[in-house]
């Protein structure tokens, strides 16, 4: 499994966040999956994935605990119980795209 986006695929990206250095980026696809990366290189590394921006910044915060977030959106603002049920599932989704890059 690997994560080839082409820019057709890219509905967004942009800048969220820092990881002590690196700059926190949030993708958009067009079909609906948020990513969060961290430039590695001329490639980058996933920290965080799910179908909303909320649920990937708490996989990315949990895997990155220093992350310090400096765009937030007000959908942003999810209670957790209303997403809990979703973590298994993008969290091992997460682990499969980051074991796909070799981390």
């Amino acid at each position: 499994m690997a994560l080839n986006l082409t820019p057709e695929h890219v509905a967004s990206k942009e800048k969220v966040g820092k990881l002590n250095d690196q700059i926190v980026w949030e993708i958009a696809t067009t079909g609906g999956l948020y990513v969060n990366v961290i430039a590695k290189g001329a490639s980058f590394e996933v920290i965080g994935t799910g179908p909303h921006p909320a649920i990937a910044k708490h996989i990315a915060s949990q895997r990155c605990p220093s992350i310090v977030w400096t765009k937030l959106k007000k959908s942003d603002s999810v209670p957790f119980y209303e997403y809990e049920y979703l973590l298994p599932k993008y969290e091992e989704f997460t682990n499969q795209l980051r074991k796909a890059q070799g981390l």
